[in-house]
């Protein structure tokens, strides 16, 4: 009978050990499971953050050149000044695909000789009223028939009076050609959203220049309509959605610089985001 009670007693004790160590380890995983989801966002974010920095040491390297073309001989605007232009064109970084000025009045002249009035233009229209430098929204370009985002700084003289425009064309491939580096765990890729939700760089082209993340559920990417009011609103954090295939995937951004207002979004596949 004491043997029995003995018995009885040493179960029960470790039963509720085994139980008590169960609830512990339980515990435990989940704080490590937190711990490494944790880690893994702080890791994405930050890789986010440094391709943005990337991007905008880019966008920084060609506003100086603009500046620097703002401060010279732009002052005083030369009789042929495509002629200038291409001189000026001659020696600019490669990622610049052309070169032009505007006047006041609107009117506008490329290195590549082509006219037209600008003064519907969203950059024109913001520099005249105050602003310094743009990063207006990409166009398709009627001189090269490609995506182009426009760069444009004021011009101005000695007493700070605007006296015209200096501008670039940019590839959009040129600046999307970041986001295409981007490879996390063989499931992750980089894209680029601009200030109003359009996407300028993706690793499915077609929805390059055409899709808008607001809109971007009634294309079969869901959970992103929701996610794009944060996306475009705050200059960092993370979300997820399905895309067309059902493969769910975490989200990390980062802005790019306040000029453009650009977001740099990573999109890694859940379940592969910690492999």
């Amino acid at each position: 009978m004491k043997m029995t009670i003995r018995f009885k007693m040493i179960l029960g004790f470790g039963i509720l050990s085994l139980l008590i160590l169960g609830i512990v380890t339980f515990v435990i995983s989940l704080r490590i499971g937190s711990d490494i989801q944790h880690i893994s966002q702080e890791d994405m974010l930050q890789l986010a953050q440094t391709k943005a920095d990337v991007l905008n040491r880019q966008i920084e390297k060609l506003q100086w050149e603009l500046k620097i073309l703002a401060s010279t001989n732009m002052e005083n605007p030369v009789t042929n000044m495509d002629v200038e232009l291409q001189r000026i064109r001659s020696f600019l970084s490669s990622e610049v695909l052309g070169v032009f000025y505007t006047a006041l009045d609107g009117s506008t002249v490329t290195d590549l000789r082509a006219t037209y009035m600008a003064n519907q233009s969203g950059y024109y229209k913001k520099i005249i009223q105050g602003s310094d430098f743009i990063v207006d929204k990409p166009e398709l370009s009627p001189s090269w028939g490609i995506p182009v985002v426009v760069f444009a700084q004021a011009i101005k003289d000695n007493g700070g009076k605007l006296t015209g425009i200096i501008g670039f064309q940019i590839k959009l491939s040129t600046l999307s050609m970041i986001t295409e580096q981007i490879k996390v765990k063989n499931s992750g890729f980089g894209w680029l959203v601009d200030s109003e939700g359009l996407v300028l760089a993706h690793p499915e082209e077609a929805l390059v220049m055409d899709l808008q993340i607001q809109d971007a559920d009634s294309r079969g990417f869901k959970g992103l309509s929701r996610l794009s009011s944060t996306l475009l609103s705050q200059s960092s954090g993370f979300g997820s959605y399905t895309d067309n295939w059902k493969r769910s995937f975490f989200v990390f951004f980062a802005e790019v610089n306040e000029a453009s207002h650009w977001k740099l979004v990573i999109s890694v596949q859940i379940g592969r985001a910690h492999v």
